[in-house]
């Protein structure tokens, strides 16, 4: 048995975690940093125009998941049939597989923290215990998250966060290229731009000026 077989051996049985830097996970994610923020930024932009209404009557958490259940569908379509990103569903969550990389998808708080139901799978994603998958041996564990800025949908970061139980190891944040700006503001009204077709369009000056010349041409006679 090498030294590098035998170290690993101690690590796994003393709970250590041998963490992926942030420096290999830019390498390794570079190609797709952008397609994953576009994805949340589209999903929180159609959620902010689309669902005022349900917003009034349902629970943060249930937004959350709303939310969340938009950007994995956005991610789901916009990395269908790359042969280098695989979707597994387990546990109720879909997870993306990148490299030696897993990524949920997460609503982070001013702390850059997810709120997170306590299940065994929980723990040991967040502790990066995750388990061995194949062809990837044990990937580390990122979320891919939004926090909003003071509380405000319309204006958010977007991060790739490495947890490490209840603090982050690093955390990258997402541009999203040169589309990116630093908090989109989206006016809630969706009223059109274009008058109704019932509406009088107000007269040309030169129209008015000839019915004028008409008027006075009748009045003379």
């Amino acid at each position: 048995m090498d030294d590098i077989a035998l170290i690993s051996i101690l690590l796994a049985i003393l709970g250590a975690k041998m963490f992926r830097g942030e420096e290999e996970a830019r390498q390794e994610l570079q190609p797709y940093l952008d397609r994953m923020y576009r994805c949340v930024d589209e999903a929180l932009n159609e959620y902010h125009l689309g669902y005022a209404l349900l917003r009034t009557v349902t629970t943060k958490r249930s937004n959350s998941s709303i939310r969340n259940d938009m950007i994995v569908n956005k991610l789901l379509a916009e990395f269908d049939g790359d042969p280098d990103v695989t979707f597994i569903y387990i546990h109720g969550r879909y997870l993306m597989l990148v490299g030696n990389f897993v990524i949920r998808v997460k609503k982070l708080n001013k702390n850059l923290l997810s709120s997170n139901i306590q299940t065994q799978f929980v723990l040991d994603f967040v502790d990066q215990q995750y388990p061995s998958l194949p062809g990837m041996g044990s990937p580390t564990s990122l979320d891919l998250g939004y926090k909003f800025n003071n509380d405000v949908e319309t204006n958010y970061g977007v991060f790739l966060r490495c947890p490490d139980d209840e603090r982050n190891h690093w955390h990258i944040e997402l541009f999203g290229g040169e589309a990116y700006s630093d908090g989109i503001v989206i006016e809630d009204s969706l009223a059109p731009t274009e008058p109704p077709n019932d509406v009088l369009a107000r007269p040309k000056r030169e129209e008015v000026e000839h019915a004028e010349e008409k008027s006075d041409v009748g009045t003379a006679s």
